[in-house]
């Protein structure tokens, strides 16, 4: 893997990684459409990592915060934070148990272009059918802390169909989150906050799996520079969307979907 292969990956997996268009379904089409070998799951690691330090960062205070309340879990005043931590839980328990029984599965037959393409169309119509909802809604949610446990089980159930690939973890997550009443900043802060256990995970179990490959031959330079750039468009990916939030809506995410989605079956397939 070259240096452009590896500078233009981690850019398309930050931004991909946070804004509704599938990071996964655009890592699969773009070694196909320029030829290039495939990156291995070292690459995977670190650029992945690059997404989880640039959720973390800049939801840092965020962070910061619910790491203090696990420490200090009967300080009355880390009892939002508490709540904040409950729902987390309850948002990502769906994923990671679909991950768990059917990873394997999903990750190993699902990659198609053909799959990447209907999913592309059909879940970025299921976004904008949801923005259009919260257009219509009169009362939402405004704030973290104020999403029930149940509204976070509909917003998790959502999120675990993006273990398909194609579908958007932080698009499907949004959409569900306008589906149970949450306005668009608060539906996009919490798929936000969401992704960074679910990133974490799936790190630690492409780590375990480098581990036990002794086969493995590392290219540090590249994966440095597949992690910075990652880190750099991830984190402009979450600047851009939470402040398109709450200025505009998701239609140009739909309309690109569908034409990514159209190109693919037509020419991929």
């Amino acid at each position: 893997m070259d240096i452009i292969q590896s500078l233009a990956l981690g850019i398309v997996q930050g931004l991909t990684e946070f804004l509704p268009i599938s990071s996964s379904g655009h890592l699969i089409i773009l070694p196909k459409i320029f030829s290039w070998p495939d990156q291995g799951i070292t690459f995977d690691i670190f650029l992945h990592l690059g997404t989880l330090l640039a959720v973390l960062l800049f939801f840092r205070k965020e962070w910061v915060r619910i790491i203090q309340a696990m420490v200090f879990w009967n300080n009355k005043s880390y009892q939002k934070d508490r709540k904040l931590i409950l729902i987390l839980v309850i948002g990502i328990l769906p994923a990671v148990i679909l991950g768990i029984f059917l990873g394997d599965i999903i990750g190993n037959q699902l990659r198609l272009p053909m799959v990447i393409g209907i999913n592309l169309i059909f879940w970025g119509i299921v976004l904008g059918i949801a923005d259009i909802y919260t257009n219509r809604r009169k009362e939402k949610i405004a704030d973290e802390e104020n999403i029930s446990k149940r509204k976070a089980l509909i917003v998790g159930l959502f999120q675990a169909i993006a273990l398909m690939p194609g579908v958007s973890r932080s698009g499907i997550s949004i959409a569900g989150g306008l589906f149970a009443g949450i306005d668009r900043k608060t539906a996009v802060r919490f798929s936000f906050l969401l992704s960074a256990p679910l990133i974490f995970g799936a790190g630690l179990f492409n780590c375990i799996q480098v581990i036990n490959d002794q086969s493995l031959v590392i290219a540090w330079p590249q994966l440095a520079l597949g992690l910075l750039s990652a880190f750099l468009s991830g984190l402009l990916a979450i600047k851009f969307l939470t402040f398109l939030a709450t200025r505009k809506n998701f239609l140009p995410f739909v309309i690109y979907r569908i034409l990514l989605g159209a190109l693919i079956l037509l020419f991929l397939v």
